[in-house]
């Protein structure tokens, strides 16, 4: 067993994760923070065998299938988790999954959820200004799950599994 925290992430669908890899590589070059994979994390940093869900996970993309969120606008906030985010509006499937979620680890962390999509982690410098009707109103697609060793530091986070949505 790795003893590598982990997290449960949505994953936006191919043209928008694209989409989104490229603006998190272009702020990661303007503000000096570090790249990373776009997502929207369900619960963070469990520390436990992820294997052992393998199965729950599986199960629970057989029951859904893609969904969109709109995004209310970009904010900041406490560094270094988030620095620089999209916040998204919540749906009744966002809020059916966030429940499965929280039920099925409950006894393993209690977490705040507010569903955001990062742009930057870390003490960002260069901070002007940036446009924030850029993020308002647009839709994103979810099509994935993804569990993701998530250590501090952002370079060492891996994949462990992605499960399709139906």
């Amino acid at each position: 067993m790795n003893d590598l925290p982990w997290s449960i992430w949505l994953m936006p669908a191919r043209v928008d994760l694209k989409k989104y890899e490229m603006i998190i590589t272009l702020l990661s070059e303007r503000y000096e923070s570090k790249i990373f994979t776009p997502h929207l994390t369900l619960l963070g940093r469990l520390k436990t065998d992820p294997k052992i869900y393998f199965g729950f996970f599986e199960d629970l993309v057989k029951k859904y299938s893609k969904f969109n969120l709109i995004s209310i606008g970009i904010e900041t906030a406490e560094p270094p988790w988030k620095s620089l985010f999209i916040k998204f509006k919540t749906n009744n499937q966002l809020n059916l999954f966030q429940s499965i979620i929280n039920n099925r680890f409950k006894e393993l962390r209690n977490y705040e959820f507010q569903p955001h999509l990062s742009l930057a982690y870390g003490e960002m410098k260069n901070n002007d200004y940036l446009d924030v009707e850029l993020f308002k109103r647009r839709r994103l697609v979810f099509s994935s799950i993804a569990l993701v060793y998530t250590p501090s530091e952002v370079e060492k986070w891996e994949l462990i599994k992605k499960f399709k949505l139906n």
